[in-house]
């Protein structure tokens, strides 16, 4: 039971619905505040930035793979989101800490959508990285069991290009050959 902030309103009967948007707005806020605010803004340490990468780009990743744990959707889509921006941008970043954590929802998110954004956030980071090779070979042993035919094929695609991109063919079983080029939508 919770207590009324005005005794005399007379929206005392609405206020559950008013103050649960208005905690998710809040909490959204809150994690956008944290995505958006640099790390030595947030904490008293003091580190000395590099000349290549500022303080938040160093950390950026390991607090974005602390919003991708979340338990609260909001969070996890924005920092998907946020997510998708950065590795699309010409910002360095640092997104190394958030793989585990991506693979991990495309693997089991029960959120179609957050297992398409994962596996494009894998995409970018794969592009970046030195480790790429090794993010899509890992990408390309989950697609198998991946439980819906349009992540499947979205996925596929993504391995393609990525494959056709470093001068190789994507090399597939003939099941998911066949669900590569069936026809219609991905």
């Amino acid at each position: 039971m919770t207590t009324p902030l005005f005794l005399s309103s007379s929206t005392d009967a609405s206020w559950g619905l008013c103050g649960r948007v208005a905690t998710t707005m809040m909490g959204s806020l809150f994690a956008l505040a944290l995505l958006a605010v640099p790390v030595n803004a947030q904490s008293p340490v003091s580190a000395h930035p590099s000349p290549t990468h500022s303080t938040w780009q160093q950390h950026y990743g390991t607090q974005a793979a602390q919003l991708l744990r979340s338990d609260i959707e909001e969070q996890k889509t924005l920092a998907l989101r946020t997510l998708l921006k950065i590795s699309t941008s010409d910002r360095k970043a640092d997104l190394s800490p958030v793989l585990p954590a991506l693979f991990t929802i495309y693997e089991s998110d029960p959120t179609l959508g957050h297992r398409i954004m994962a596996m494009s956030v894998l995409r970018q980071v794969a592009d970046r990285s030195v480790r790429g090779d090794r993010i899509m070979q890992r990408l390309g042993t989950l697609v198998a069991d991946q439980s819906s035919k349009r992540v499947q094929r979205l996925t596929l695609m993504v391995l393609a290009e990525y494959e056709n991109g470093q001068g190789r063919a994507l090399r597939i079983t003939p099941d998911l050959y066949k669900l590569f080029v069936e026809q219609g939508r991905a």
